[in-house]
């Protein structure tokens, strides 16, 4: 969260990769640092000591927000 708080004050915009159990600690996160509308990419957390993860479907699921979080906004 603190690299994407000093990236954000230096114009560069962020998405941050959260997963969902810890979405309400990240969001008051980001807004006690000033940054409510940080972007983030909530993911599912892993189930129990599975691990394993489908990178390319994860990326592909994501890559139009990911683009959008990183080219739309003005720093």
């Amino acid at each position: 969260m603190l690299d994407a708080h000093d990236l954000e004050k230096m114009g560069r915009p962020t998405i941050t990769i959260c997963h969902a159990p810890f979405e309400t600690a990240a969001r008051k996160h980001a807004a006690t640092l000033g940054l409510a509308n940080l972007p983030l990419l909530i993911e599912p957390a892993p189930k129990g000591s599975n691990l394993t993860v489908n990178a390319g479907e994860i990326a592909a699921r994501s890559f139009d927000r990911v683009v959008a979080a990183l080219t739309s906004r003005k720093g």
